[in-house]
């Protein structure tokens, strides 16, 4: 079992944002086309880190009682410099992710510029940061 912190994009119109991130999500859950994760939970371990604070995802957390949409969603421009998430899924419902473990260590070196150019390709939409469960 692992966890990773996955930000999830979704339009800066989105009437339900919390909606939108598990519509994003379903196709990769437990009885999705593509199963990827078999819990998820916005902001969880990774609680803040869109925002820039640090997160250690090998740290015991309480997972159910650490839910604040607004602590865990800020538009693409804002992100932090730093940020270093396991995988993006984009508006089009496409997972992208790097071979890396639950350190936060990237797989390859490609990861961390081609996750940028994601963001920069929807910088007008709002990330979310979740702590999906494989």
């Amino acid at each position: 079992m692992s966890t990773y912190f996955t930000v999830v994009l979704v339009p800066s119109d989105a009437s339900d944002i919390e909606a939108c991130v598990a519509k994003t999500l379903e196709r990769y859950g437990p009885n999705g086309d593509h199963p990827k994760w078999d819990f998820y939970q916005i902001g969880g371990r990774a609680n803040r880190a869109v925002k820039g604070e640090s997160y250690n995802p090998l740290v015991g957390f309480d997972w159910w009682n650490h839910k604040s949409l607004d602590e865990n969603m800020v538009p693409v421009m804002e992100l932090p410099e730093g940020l270093n998430c396991h995988a993006v899924v984009t508006l089009d419902g496409t997972w992208h992710d790097t071979d890396s473990g639950p350190d936060g260590t990237p797989g390859s070196q490609e990861w961390l510029p081609r996750m940028w150019r994601l963001m920069a390709d929807h910088r007008e939409h709002i990330a979310v940061g979740c702590q999906v469960h494989c």
